[in-house]
């Protein structure tokens, strides 16, 4: 339990959430309760604007890709691709 309370106290910095959504993501295959907490990491990462260009292609978000929370956020990047290719 030490190992993630100061997992989530290091997760500052965009990058840094983006970088422990991925273990996360990892260590729900073995502890499925895991996925949420790379998906609320992931999602702050994303709002401060890192990772959108990694979201489909990271394999270490494979473990959740199957979960509806970030089938929302490839619909919400899709979304803003969209949008920045109409202006």
């Amino acid at each position: 339990m030490k190992l993630a309370e100061g997992l989530r106290e290091s997760a500052k910095t965009p990058e840094s959430q983006y970088r422990i959504a991925c273990v996360y993501s990892l260590a729900s295959e073995t502890t499925p309760a895991n996925s949420r907490m790379a998906v609320g990491l992931l999602t702050r990462s994303l709002e401060k604007g890192f990772g959108w260009e990694r979201l489909r292609v990271d394999p270490d978000l494979g473990p959740i890709r199957k979960l509806d929370q970030y089938r929302e956020l490839i619909r919400i990047s899709e979304s803003l691709k969209k949008m920045r290719s109409t202006d």
